[in-house]
């Protein structure tokens, strides 16, 4: 399968109460060639990361 991958810095909070207090975040994306992600990881600045597949 051929996949596409995206970055986005993230400069604000998000309305999440677990998350706001984790600082700015850059979103990593992998997707299909249609653009579905298939995958996803959130790294924060504290270090902390979200990942969802």
């Amino acid at each position: 399968m051929d996949s596409r991958y995206f970055k986005k810095f993230w400069n604000d909070n998000i309305g999440d109460e677990l998350t706001d207090s984790w600082g700015n975040s850059s979103y990593y994306f992998e997707t299909d060639l249609n653009l579905n992600v298939i995958k996803q990881l959130q790294l924060f600045q504290n270090g902390r990361i979200l990942k969802y597949d």
